[in-house]
């Protein structure tokens, strides 16, 4: 340990300080990161996959994942880039509040990755059935 100087402030070294500055910050974004929920479930129901960005992130927390990609184009790859992962699984389903009903996603110019149920300023139109989340879970081969 650096001994004290005798004009510094009697309360503390400051190269300590720093150090313990640092280590209790570094401490705290290991414990609180952006992601350190995922410590606290051991499963994901993802709707509105897109290709999987996240798959990685959810390994690394070792969780079960349900994606969930209702544009077909889009969920093929999802599939695809989800085969290194066995425990995440794809599904091509649109997941609302109704069931039964046939509407129409709205595929954004931009590979899907903004699709919606709502009108949008570019998009390609496809029919789809609508499932809620208890139907689909309850009955995975619709």
């Amino acid at each position: 340990m650096r001994l004290l100087e005798s004009n510094a402030d009697p309360k503390y070294d400051p190269m300590i300080y720093n150090f313990a500055k640092r280590i209790l910050n570094k401490v705290r974004r290991t414990l609180w990161s952006e992601n350190g929920f995922l410590r606290h479930v051991d499963t994901i129901v993802h709707v509105g996959a897109n290709e999987g960005q996240e798959r990685g992130l959810y390994a690394k927390f070792n969780l079960n994942v349900y994606w969930i990609e209702p544009i077909p184009s889009a969920f093929e790859l999802l599939r695809t880039t989800l085969q290194s992962f066995p425990k995440q699984k794809a599904y091509k389903a649109l997941v609302l509040d109704r069931d039964g009903t046939t509407c129409t996603l709205h595929v954004a110019s931009n590979a899907g990755a903004s699709s919606s149920i709502f009108e949008l300023g570019e998009h390609r139109q496809c029919g789809l059935r609508y499932l809620s989340p208890t139907t689909y879970l309850l009955n995975p081969q619709l």
